[in-house]
């Protein structure tokens, strides 16, 4: 495999606005944890980072609603189903068109890195070879 660095993104808690209380202020994880939470499945990358967030904040992480796509989580949190935790890039409009709220927390969320993996046995198709380099021009 040929890993290829991508992207730094920051992910953000984020709920729909009717979930007032957590609108204002920061928010500890443990509070959290009193809401639903929207995630993952248990396995994904996310969800993994999720867990060690959460435990090394000596909580665990336990969603009530687990989804299989982003849109699938960013659609339940506007929904009001829970908090999801996203990628800020993801969600700009939602937060401009106060469709979502972001839910500030007390400690720093890290960046996570986003990687385009290939096999380096197996070279990529015309179409495919372009899709990477466009990537890359970003």
């Amino acid at each position: 495999m040929e890993i290829t660095p991508f992207k730094t993104t920051t992910c953000l808690f984020c709920t729909s606005p009717t979930y007032k209380t957590l609108h204002d202020g920061t928010h500890s994880l443990a509070e959290l944890t009193r809401y639903p939470l929207v995630s993952f499945s248990a396995g994904s990358s996310t969800r993994s980072f999720l867990e060690h967030l959460f435990q090394q904040q000596g909580q665990t992480f336990s969603p009530e609603l687990e989804v299989g796509s982003i849109e699938l989580l960013i659609e339940c949190a506007k929904l009001g189903m829970g908090i999801g935790f996203v990628a800020k890039e993801l969600i700009e409009k939602e937060l401009e068109r106060s469709e979502l709220v972001e839910i500030p927390v007390d400690i720093a969320i890290p960046t996570r890195e986003i990687a385009l993996i290939t096999k380096k046995a197996a070279p990529l198709s015309i179409a495919a070879r372009r899709f990477f380099n466009h990537l890359l021009a970003d």
